[in-house]
Order: C-alpha cells, then sequence, then structure tokens
C-alpha cells in the first residue's frame, strides 16, 4: 500500500501541471477584450457610440483611443485604434461640438475590422499594373536555323528583351478634413487604405450642409425683436380727436371772502399727439423717447351770475399738458404690460367774459406733472389702459390771489386715468377714457396771517379716435 502512494503522487502532480498549461495556453476572454479609453469633453458619448459601432463590426479585440478637443467652428475628435500585433490607425474627424454619428463610427470601425483581419494592417487597394511587352516565343527565333553540322547541337533562342521599369505610382493626395471616405485622414504608416466596396459612402460635408440648411430655416422662421414690437413700439406718430363731457369745481376761502364756482355738466372737444422722430433715424432704445402734446377745450360753457346785469356770461375751461414720453419696449409675444414714463408742464385755466363784477375772477393753474401709464392689451382691438400723475404747483394767476403768496410747492396735487383702447383698421383706431384731477394746499397771506385755502376739483370723460402711422 505504501508502494501504491509513492507511484500514485508524481502521476498527479503531472496530469495538474498538464491542466494548468493547458489553461494558460487558451486565450483569456479578459485579455483579448477591446479596451477603450477617451479624454476630453463628451469623450464618454463618443466612446458609447463606438462602443456599439465596433460591436457592430465583430471588433473585440485590441485598444481604442477616443481624444475629443474643442474648435471653431467644430471640435475635433481623434479616434486611434491598435489591433493586437499590429500598427495604430488614426482616424481624424471634425463634428460639430463633438457629436459623432452612427454611421461616422461605423465607417471607422469597419475599416478597424479590415485592419484586423490583415494581420494589423488594412487590405491595401489593387494598384494598376502596367502591361508588360509580349515575349518573343523560344521555339520561334527571328532567324532560320543554320543547315545542320556533322556534330548538331540545339538551336539556343535568342536572349528575351529586357521589361521596362514599371512605371511610378503618383502619391495619395494628402487627408483634408470634410471629404469623402477616402479623404478622411485614417492612415496607417504613410499610405491611406483604399475604401472597401462593401462599406456605404459616408459625406460629412454633404451631413453639414443640410444641418446648415436646417438652422438657416429655422432663423428665418424665428421672429426677430425688431419685427415683434407691437405697432405702437414702431409707431413714429400717434394722433386722436374726440369729444366729451367735464365738470369743474373750485373754492377759494379765506377768512374775510372767498370765491365759490361750480360749472355743472359742459361739453368739451380735445386733441391729442404724440411724436416720436427718432424712428426715423435709429432703432435704438433712445428712439422711443418722443414728444407728447394734449389740448382740451370747453364748448358752449357759459355762466349766470346773480350781480350781473346779463343772463349768462361766456366762460371758457381749458387744459394743456406738453412734455416728453418714452415708451418701454413690449414684444408680441409677452403678456406683461407696457409702461410708458412721461413728465411735463400741465396747465388749466378759467376765465369769464365781460364780467365788470369781477364777482368770480379768472383762474390759471401751472404745474409740473411726472407720471406713467400702464397698459394691457388683450387683443388688438381691446386693452385697458391706466395712468396716474403727481402734479406740483409752479405758477398760479389770479386778481382774488394776489394779496397772498403764490410760491411753488404751495399746492400739490394728482391726475389718475383710465379706460379702454384699441385698433379697428389698419392704425385707425379708438380710445374711451375717464379722469380726474385735484389740486389741495393753503396759500398765506404777505402782509397778515390769514390763510387761503384752495381747492380745485376736475372730473372729465372722453371718447377719441386714434390714428397711428
Amino acid at each position: 500500500m505504501h508502494r501504491h502512494r509513492t507511484v500514485a503522487l508524481p502521476i498527479c502532480r503531472l496530469l495538474a501541471a498538464a491542466a494548468l498549461g493547458a489553461l494558460l495556453a487558451l486565450p483569456s476572454p479578459s485579455l483579448a477584450a477591446l479596451r477603450v479609453s477617451q479624454r476630453g469633453p463628451r469623450a464618454g458619448t463618443v466612446a458609447v457610440r463606438f462602443r456599439q459601432a465596433f460591436a457592430a463590426a465583430k471588433v473585440r479585440s485590441g485598444r481604442l483611443g477616443i481624444h475629443v478637443r474643442r474648435g471653431r467652428p467644430a471640435w475635433i475628435v481623434t479616434v486611434r485604434y491598435t489591433p493586437p500585433g499590429g500598427r495604430p490607425v488614426v482616424q481624424v474627424i471634425r463634428a460639430r461640438h463633438g457629436r459623432v454619428s452612427y454611421a461616422q463610427a461605423l465607417t471607422i470601425a469597419r475599416r478597424a475590422a479590415a485592419a484586423l483581419r490583415g494581420g494589423g494592417r488594412p487590405r491595401p487597394g489593387k494598384p494598376n499594373k502596367p502591361e508588360k511587352p509580349d515575349k518573343p516565343e523560344p521555339d520561334e527565333p527571328d532567324q532560320p536555323a543554320a543547315p545542320p553540322a556533322p556534330t548538331p547541337r540545339p538551336a539556343q533562342p535568342p536572349p528575351a528583351a529586357p521589361q521596362p521599369a514599371p512605371a511610378p505610382q503618383p502619391s495619395p493626395p494628402p487627408a483634408s478634413p470634410g471629404g469623402g471616405d477616402d479623404d478622411l485622414g485614417f492612415e496607417v504608416g504613410k499610405q491611406a487604405p483604399k475604401r472597401p466596396d462593401d462599406i456605404p459612402v459616408y459625406r460629412p460635408h454633404a451631413e453639414r450642409a443640410e444641418r446648415a440648411e436646417i438652422e438657416r430655416a429655422e432663423v428665418r422662421k424665428r421672429p426677430s425683436a425688431r419685427a415683434g414690437r407691437m405697432p405702437r413700439d414702431r409707431a413714429v406718430a400717434r394722433l386722436g380727436a374726440g369729444v366729451g363731457m367735464a365738470w369743474r369745481r373750485f373754492l377759494l376761502d379765506a377768512q374775510t371772502a372767498a370765491m365759490n364756482y361750480e360749472s355743472g355738466l359742459f361739453s368739451q372737444l380735445s386733441i391729442e399727439g404724440e411724436l416720436f422722430p427718432l424712428q426715423l433715424l435709429t432703432a435704438s432704445a433712445i428712439a422711443r423717447l418722443g414728444v407728447r402734446l394734449s389740448y382740451a377745450q370747453s364748448a358752449g360753457l357759459s355762466t349766470e351770475l346773480e350781480d350781473s346785469e346779463a343772463d349768462s356770461l361766456s366762460t371758457s375751461i381749458a387744459r394743456i399738458w406738453a412734455g416728453l414720453v418714452y415708451l418701454l419696449p413690449r414684444f408680441r409675444d409677452s403678456r406683461l404690460p407696457r409702461f410708458d414714463l412721461r413728465a411735463g408742464i400741465a396747465h388749466t385755466g378759467f376765465s369769464v367774459d365781460d364780467n365788470p363784477a369781477a364777482t368770480v375772477q379768472d383762474l390759471s393753474l401751472t404745474a409740473f406733472a411726472a407720471g406713467a401709464t400702464i397698459t394691457v392689451m388683450f387683443k388688438r382691438y381691446l386693452g385697458v389702459e391706466l395712468g396716474a400723475e403727481y402734479r406740483v404747483l409752479l405758477r398760479v394767476r389770479s386778481d382774488f390771489m394776489a394779496p397772498y403768496e403764490t410760491r411753488p410747492g404751495g399746492l400739490q396735487g394728482f391726475n389718475v386715468t383710465g379706460g379702454l383702447r384699441g385698433r379697428v383698421v389698419g392704425g385707425l383706431g379708438y380710445r374711451a377714457t375717464m379722469g380726474a384731477e385735484r389740486f389741495v394746499g393753503d396759500l398765506p397771506a404777505l402782509d397778515t396771517g390769514a390763510v387761503l385755502k384752495v381747492r380745485d376739483w376736475t372730473v372729465c370723460a372722453d371718447l377719441a379716435l386714434t390714428y397711428e402711422m
């Protein structure tokens, strides 16, 4: 039994060594797998695309390196494939933002497969061989054979004509990015291989041209900032004229005397205009700066006084506004309201003709006005307009107020408006507004300690036709 164990132990060791040698001789899947390395921006996405293409081309061994570099107008993608025991194969592609298509990756993978089947070298194309001259037949000499000699010898054929040297083949043109498959820069050593017949032709310049045409079409469909503005933002002038009704009352109350007047409801005519001359010269932001002028005048207003011989006296109430206006831009796709800023001089005048008793004296107020208007257009023909102004007295003229100090800022007030507006046909539109204005303040006397209380109210409503051009 002891001898059997001694003989079996070397036999087991020999079998184990043979099995280990056989396992080492077998190819390892991990060693034969395709190894991929990438570097640069978006190199991971490009590597995934090339993995799919190399798997479709059945290239499962070797090393694949991908390097992506940013560039203008296109990024540079360098693909380097090294087959086992062969020379590296280098491919350079120019792609927009590093986006390599599957067709490009598949073309490179098939060329790599051709290089792998050729033992690490791609199969070169067959060059055109020069035609060889016809060789003379050895059994048919040019001269007839001599008569037989006493000792006959076999005839020797004449020496063959020297063959001409093969014509030199032209060197392949240098690789140029953006050309066909033969001009992509795929090279091994010094000579680029010929494209196999089973590989489809890929022309990246045609793909780039098609993509550029699509982008240009999208840009043409996209409205520009100038074309997207509302017609009012591009208008050079905006005019309006209408009629309306108004009511005014003012009270000048002092300790010794008072002047109280109420007009009642009266009709008025109004005109308004805005002009933007810089729209004809430039399209910058300053082109939206313009001038504004509005004027409203009472029509058919009369006043009845108790101490006057006449039954009624002709009365005039006028309102004037002049200044600057700036239109903030609003685009057609925006639902946000549009703001108009304005600042100027507001004047309100009151006069009674042929008033010898001077029970009610003339009165005029001039103030500085600054405010804004908010416009929200729901449809082309319907929009809401709201406005507000703050007013500070600059000058007041009246014989009744001569004994009092009329300094700037002595009276303050406001003006608010609201209404509807829209366009009907072309630049022709409408505007319906209603507004209220008020002045309040106390003016001290020049020589005494008396105080004059000033209260002025005005309410008006207008309906006007507008035109923009």
